[in-house]
């Protein structure tokens, strides 16, 4: 009996040090990996200046001395930088900058000219390379933004340009790191940026010397592609991000955690063993209860299905428990991140994406319906056809509209997407007036949306709808579905202020809402107005009542979408994200806070 009490104590001692062991592993070796340079490391670093400025050739830190340690080091010399932009572990340009003479390539740590020549310069860098008290009012700190994808040039990466932008220009303190796959090994910090003015119109000129780019492996850029996972896609997928986390984090530590892509399993390891603030911008939730909901329990299949998702949105509702500060796109998102992340006591806060900063005025208006979708089953397209021709046959006007369809065609799927709305519009026998315009440029889709009369959303649920904002700035008048973003954050009651929704009266209509019979709630949604008579109600406006819906509609754009409401709300994320910091940083070790 008492060799058994033994066995068991024994037993209980050796997991109690386990979880002590790992514990501490996790919160304090971690934390010193990432962030706290080995002993003697600035002395290599010294004399690598030394020696570059006796031979005037290129500084670059021997890798045999640093190891698997360059991220910790990188942190170290970036913070003292007065370029910090000089490493970026993506190459400044497409082919080496001859002028300056240093290398710009990731394979290599290397300290620009910058930041050692003269003399004076290099003795005030090696200075300033020493860590710096949590309370240090000259400290700098580093925002990590970890978008993996921010070579696309869709609404979310609009979301993380801006906020770039942003927090650079909120103080010269502030550096901002990128964490980003790139198109192909030829892409370039320049090329970039280039793309980024171009696609939307923000111009980094000012701020470009704090930001870095930390160049994620491109041949691990699969891992997190949900495309190559066939089964259990979201469990692989949110691992996966896990692991690019770390390959981020190794590249270089931050002081701030932005994630504006949404991948929220990495909230936990980087909260809890890296104690920095996490800051998550929620663009869709990755799961919610009504996809369970969805399910057929009936079946062997479904139920094993409705425990792999009960399981995964556990974990979801656990992972947003570690994020300090939740912004949503609209009020649908916030709903619902509300509810899943209910052991998050930080309050989600809406904030809008940002469109720009200016409105269309007008112009010349064709009789064209635009409608700007990816050709998805969820974008209803073959609603859009059907009730197309239905207004046909109810308006009056001789010269009826003409729907101009605009998407995207990134795979066979969507070919065929686009083959079967052709055979469709030529069912209806209404080919003659619908076009379908393909991979559109940003210079033919601004001047689609200067000359249209009518922007189109026929989606249920939209969860935002950036679209609907594009119409708004561009002086159309939206036609869209009576469901989420569309109607509880875009075309709202206005005049002159923000009205609540049950006050809507068409004195401070800011768009013409139709539902749908194919609704899954039409019974409790239905307004009575189908597509196609909404489509008559716009065409038969009379002008007066037109242009005061137009000027209602750039008011609310610029109010509540425009670049200067969504600086606002960032600047206040700044703020208080910045406070989180020095809370956690002095949390950690006396020698990890000073790092």
């Amino acid at each position: 009996m008492a060799t058994g009490q033994t066995i068991q104590v024994t037993l209980l001692f050796v997991v109690f040090f386990i979880v002590v062991t790992l514990y501490r592993s996790l919160t304090v070796v971690l934390p010193r990996y990432f962030y706290v340079p080995f002993n003697g490391w600035k002395k290599h670093v010294q004399a690598a200046v030394e020696k570059a400025s006796k031979l005037d050739k290129p500084c670059v830190l021997p890798r045999s001395k640093f190891a698997t340690r360059f991220g910790t080091i990188r942190r170290r010399l970036v913070l003292a930088s007065k370029e910090p932009i000089l490493y970026s572990t993506v190459p400044l340009n497409t082919h080496k900058d001859t002028a300056s003479g240093d290398i710009k390539y990731s394979q290599v740590l290397r300290i620009p000219q910058v930041d050692r020549i003269p003399e004076t310069r290099a003795s005030e860098f090696l200075l300033d390379v020493n860590p710096k008290v949590p309370t240090d009012e000259s400290r700098k700190k580093i925002f990590g933004f970890f978008h993996p994808y921010s070579d696309a040039s869709g609404g979310g990466e609009r979301v993380l340009w801006e906020a770039v932008r942003d927090t650079l220009a909120k103080s010269e303190k502030n550096i901002a790191a990128v964490y980003t796959f790139t198109l192909s090994d030829n892409t370039s910090v320049s090329s970039i940026l280039a793309s980024v003015k171009s696609n939307f119109g923000l111009d980094f000129t000012e701020y470009e010397k704090n930001l870095i780019f930390l160049q994620l492996p491109n041949t691990k850029r699969w891992v997190i592609d949900g495309s190559k996972w066939k089964h259990f896609t979201l469990i692989a997928q949110s691992l996966a991000s896990v692991y690019v986390s770390i390959l981020a984090v190794s590249a270089l530590p931050p002081d701030v955690w932005v994630d504006t892509m949404g991948f929220p399993f990495t909230y936990t390891w980087i909260s809890f063993c890296l104690k920095v603030p996490v800051v998550s911008y929620v663009h869709y939730p990755l799961i919610s209860s009504d996809m369970l909901g969805k399910l057929n329990t009936a079946s062997l299949i479904g139920s094993l299905k409705y425990v792999y998702w009960t399981a995964i949105l556990w974990i979801y509702a656990v992972a947003g428990s570690y994020c300090d500060i939740v912004l949503c796109n609209s009020t649908w998102t916030k709903n619902h991140i509300s509810k899943v992340w209910s052991f998050n006591t930080s309050a989600p806060v809406i904030c809008y994406p940002p469109i720009g900063s200016k409105v269309n005025s007008g112009g010349t208006r064709e009789k064209v319906i635009v409608c700007i979708a990816q050709f998805r089953p969820e974008k209803r397209h073959s609603l859009i056809l059907e009730e197309f021709s239905k207004y046909l046959k109810k308006t009056d006007s001789l010269t009826p509209y003409k729907l101009v369809l605009v998407g995207s065609v990134r795979d066979d799927n969507d070919k065929q997407a686009v083959e079967d709305l052709k055979k469709l519009a030529a069912k209806y026998q209404i080919s003659h007036l619908v076009e379908l315009r393909l991979n559109v440029k940003h210079s033919e889709l601004q001047q689609l949306l200067a000359s249209a009369e009518v922007g189109l959303n026929a989606m249920w649920n939209e969860h935002f709808g950036i679209t609907v904002v594009e119409y708004l700035f561009n002086g159309l008048v939206p036609v869209v579905h009576a469901s989420a973003g569309p109607k509880l954050d875009i075309c709202v009651p206005w005049n002159g202020e923000e009205l609540p929704i049950n006050e809507a009266t068409d004195s401070n209509a800011t768009g013409i809402f139709f539902t749908s019979e194919d609704d899954p709630d039409y019974a409790k949604i239905n307004n009575g107005v189908t597509l196609s008579d909404a489509l008559v109600l716009a065409e038969t406006m009379d002008p007066t009542t037109r242009d005061a819906m137009l000027q209602r509609e750039r008011e609310l754009a610029l109010a509540k979408f425009g670049e200067t409401a969504f600086r606002s709300k960032w600047n206040d994320v700044i703020d208080a994200s910045l406070a989180i910091e020095q809370v956690k940083r002095s949390s950690r070790g006396d020698v990890e806070k000073v790092y």
